[in-house]
């Protein structure tokens, strides 16, 4: 079988059109590592992606398929590839993203990105590409034009489903977090043991589907030295144990409540292969730490494989060219794995 029949099809997001999300996506599909292994099918605004592609003239030609003419992609993508340059086609889903205001946090930005997912989870749906790759989004103009606080929350109003996370890969260590954006003062309400063996099985299946056949598993606590057998505060007692001892019954290898601040530098020597944090910067801060801008976020939950890189938007070198797209290769390369298994 020849290898273009092979590589999966890859639906990648243009992101925020008013960040660096064109200018990675557009990069990221060009490049011959990724072409090796995917067919990319950029999704957004053909506009938009094409006056990038001429600011940074990039020797690649870009084919607009229009949102009513998306039959088999993979057919569409081959009948691109003539002629000397690279050609990839783009599913022009969204009109004239290219109008709105670079480098800026706006209503219309976040309609234009909104507008995106959509098509893309429906093409994902309907089995015309196999996996997605998204840009970086900015979550202040999502949430201006849907009223959502972050993807997550958009993401289970199309699908219906709950308790959508990200599990965040950096090499062969992944993590989660039980509860993702939401004010600090929230954390404790939303720990419950139910969610946090949601969260842990989502992790380990993520990791089982990337290849790990039996991963251990940390589960970090919530108070300072893991509450100190109480007099730090019994969330360990009352919560988290419960929790590990319903994932132990379930055959999943798993430690805890281990103190969160040192539960990383254990996974990052070898003792554990994923880490489950119960709140967002308790992981993030981690992870970042030890790995900026070198992991990639797999959103877990979903009926689709979607992966997108673990920085941001960048609006303040939006426009300019000069963003690196090597987390955004990643980022690709990982939906194509996953896709494959």
């Amino acid at each position: 079988m020849e290898r273009s029949q092979v590589r999966p099809v890859m639906g990648i997001l243009m992101g925020d059109p008013a960040g660096i999300g064109p200018e990675v996506a557009l990069k990221s599909a060009v490049d011959e590592s990724v072409r090796e292994v995917c067919r990319p099918l950029l999704v957004g605004s053909y506009a938009g992606f094409e006056a990038m592609r001429q600011q940074l003239g990039l020797d690649a030609r870009l084919e607009r398929v229009a949102e009513d003419e998306i039959g088999d992609v993979a057919a569409i993508w081959a009948a691109a590839q003539t002629g000397g340059a690279p050609a990839i086609p783009v599913a022009d889903v969204v009109g004239d993203g290219a109008s709105v205001a670079m480098g800026a946090v706006s209503k219309e930005a976040g309609a234009v990105a909104a507008r995106m997912i959509r098509a893309a989870f429906d093409l994902a749906t309907i089995g015309r590409v196999d996996a997605l790759a998204m840009a970086p989004l900015t979550k202040e103009s999502l949430a201006l034009a849907e009223g959502y606080p972050s993807e997550f929350e958009l993401f289970e109003a199309i699908t219906g489903r709950e308790d959508v996370r990200a599990v965040v890969k950096w090499g062969n260590l992944l993590r989660t977090t039980v509860t993702e954006h939401t004010a600090f003062r929230n954390i404790v309400s939303r720990l419950t043991p139910g969610r946090i063996v949601t969260a842990t099985e989502q992790l380990v299946a993520m990791m089982r589907r990337l290849g790990m056949e039996q991963p251990r598993v940390a589960v970090a606590a919530l108070n300072p030295h893991g509450g100190e057998g109480g007099l730090f505060g019994d969330e360990e007692r009352t919560i988290i144990t419960p929790a590990i001892e319903a994932l132990a019954e379930r055959g999943i290898v798993v430690r805890g409540p281990v103190p969160a601040d040192t539960v990383f530098v254990r996974a990052m020597r070898g003792e554990f292969d994923g880490v489950t944090f119960l709140y967002h910067d308790q992981g993030n801060i981690a992870m970042k730490t030890a790995a900026f801008g070198e992991g990639v976020v797999i959103y877990a939950g979903l009926p689709l494989t979607i992966v997108t890189p673990g920085h941001g938007s960048a609006l303040d070198i939006a426009g300019k060219g000069i963003a690196n797209p090597g987390n955004m290769i990643e980022a690709v390369k990982t939906a194509a794995m996953l896709a494959g298994r």
